[in-house]
């Protein structure tokens, strides 16, 4: 009687387990789906950065899609060279000179003579972006 009933009892939890299954699959599924199509929605957001240096610079539309296409160049290397372990460090330093000095070559064609009043802009920019995300920081602080 009892060899019965925990056999009843075990194919009841098998037929559960398997029943579970398949579930769990299509949830992994909507989750791997969100994010593609989250990460679709903010690779499309255009950077202020552009537009502010072209009024403030008085660039072309040609001057800024190029440094745009530079900029993203360089930025690849930089980060394939991150991943490879090969741009932190004193030993690392001819790899960061060599790709820094390139690009800079190729923004120093590119601008002309407005290539200091670029570099002057991005540091400018970049103080702006940090001061905003502090302070982004701290109002969700204060909201928890």
């Amino acid at each position: 009687m009892y060899k019965i009933k925990y056999l009843l009892l075990a194919i009841l939890c098998s037929l559960a387990v398997i029943a579970c299954k398949p579930s769990a699959e299509k949830s992994k599924a909507k989750k791997v789906k969100t994010t593609k199509v989250a990460k679709k929605k903010r690779a499309k957001k255009a950077n202020p950065l552009w537009g502010a240096a072209q009024k403030e610079l008085n660039l072309t539309s040609d001057q800024t899609k190029r440094l745009k296409a530079i900029t993203a160049k360089y930025n690849k290397q930089i980060n394939g060279l991150k991943k490879a372990k090969n741009w932190d460090g004193k030993k690392n330093a001819s790899n960061r000179k060599k790709l820094v000095s390139a690009r800079s070559a190729e923004l120093k064609k590119t601008l002309g003579s407005k290539y200091k009043a670029y570099m002057a802009f991005l540091k400018k920019w970049s103080k702006k972006q940090k001061a905003a995300r502090k302070s982004k920081k701290k109002a969700k602080t204060k909201k928890k």
